[in-house]
């Protein structure tokens, strides 16, 4: 008898259809992985600056003065806003926008900004 070794058209039909299945439902899920990791480090960036800006509301001085801020990073105003983190459709920035109560109570309101998503809102701690 010939007994023949190797697989039949079938079964390597079924192994990429398998593959092709788990590649639509993965990469999907690993770019919106991607970008809230990038939405987390543009947020981290600003952490400085929003102590800096911060101290300049309480003592009641102009509140971009003298603000260390992350590379491409601007103050206006006292809204912070960061450089682009990742590139191209996950690029992603973040504003985060102070509102002062009282000179002891400032809260910030926090905007995440995916080229690719619509826009996200983050929860701060003061």
């Amino acid at each position: 008898m010939n007994s023949q070794k190797g697989f039949t058209l079938i079964e390597l039909m079924i192994v990429v259809a398998i593959i092709g299945i788990l590649a639509a439902i993965a990469i999907p899920q690993y770019q919106n992985y991607t970008a809230r990791a990038n939405g987390a480090s543009a947020v981290a960036s600003l952490g400085s600056a929003k102590t800096g800006v911060a101290l300049n509301l309480q003592q009641g001085i102009a509140a971009c003065d003298n603000v260390a801020l992350p590379a491409n990073g601007v103050c206006l105003n006292g809204v912070l806003t960061s450089g682009n983190i990742g590139t191209g459709a996950l690029a992603t920035n973040a504003q985060l926008t102070p509102a002062v109560a009282n000179a002891a109570t400032i809260t910030w309101t926090c905007t995440v900004n995916i080229a690719a998503a619509v826009t996200n809102t983050c929860t701060l701690r003061p």
